[in-house]
């Protein structure tokens, strides 16, 4: 598994897609195309590419599943798989205690993620660098 994380509009699906060979149709992209079946796991297996991940994490939370749990499983299913995710631990922190609960359980699933990832890499004005 392959961590991909950075601001919002850093150029980091131009760089997992130039990084790694991958074209817009082996990515699932979480925020633009999020379905109630993408929410089975099972749905990845054939996937290159996961971008906006942190969507997915909201979702599952929204669903009461535990992101960390499913990312566990995710990685089982799919070993190869690259998740790309916005930075949203930076900033001000939100007044609403659902968005606070989310940015701290995103960063948490995040850190495991990280954890479980071969490689790491910050995208930052389109340019990668690999931090693991």
């Amino acid at each position: 598994m392959k961590l991909v994380i950075g601001g919002a509009y850093q150029g980091k699906r131009e760089f997992l897609m130039q990084k790694w060979n991958i074209c817009e149709g082996e990515i699932a992209d979480m925020e633009t195309c999020m379905r109630p079946e993408q929410l089975d796991l099972a749905a990845y297996s054939g996937i290159l590419a996961v971008f906006n991940y942190q969507e997915l994490v909201r979702r599952q939370m929204e669903q009461g599943l535990d992101p960390e749990v499913q990312l566990r499983q995710l990685a089982g299913m799919n070993p190869g798989i690259i998740l790309c995710a916005n930075e949203i631990g930076m900033g001000i922190v939100p007044v609403d205690r659902k968005e606070r609960d989310f940015r701290e359980i995103c960063g948490r699933t995040l850190c495991l993620a990280a954890q479980l990832s071969d490689e790491v890499w910050r995208v930052i004005c389109g340019i990668g660098e690999r931090i693991k």
